[in-house]
């Protein structure tokens, strides 16, 4: 199965996101947060650690699925100079991400938009050959 990626520019890279059961487990206020938003009711230092657990998860899950498919390096792709896909440390995304309410809603937008892409699986069947159909008589 092929995971459905999403990603967010942050600083001069463009980082791949992946929903993951790691990323899951991390989401649980995730739909209150939004509405709070909707509201203009949050507190934006308790959202921005919420939102930057959730989402530094999903890079890295992101990173990590990269590698395991082999997946070839995109424009602004966060590379090493073996060609590896490397997820941004958290502390540095926590920096080049502004303390604002906008900012925070389009991250929210992007965490919705992975969530959906990774409930979307691409299911690559090859036949195999060794598979010989058995007739059922009657």
């Amino acid at each position: 199965m092929l995971a459905k990626l999403s990603y967010i520019d942050i600083g001069d890279k463009k980082y791949p996101m992946s929903f993951s059961l790691s990323s899951a487990k991390r989401m649980g206020g995730l739909s209150e947060l939004s509405k709070d938003f909707d509201k203009d009711n949050v507190d934006l230092v308790q959202a921005a650690s919420m939102l930057s657990d959730i989402l530094h998860v999903m890079i890295c899950t992101g990173c990590t699925y990269c590698n395991a498919m082999h997946l070839p390096p995109y424009d602004r792709a966060p590379i090493d100079r073996n060609g590896r896909f490397i997820p941004i440390k958290k502390e540095e995304m926590e920096v080049l991400i502004p303390l604002e309410t906008e900012t925070m809603k389009a991250i929210v937008r992007k965490i919705q938009e992975c969530v959906s892409n990774g409930k979307k699986r691409e299911l690559q069947a090859v036949p195999s050959k060794k598979v010989k159909k058995k007739r059922v008589r009657r």
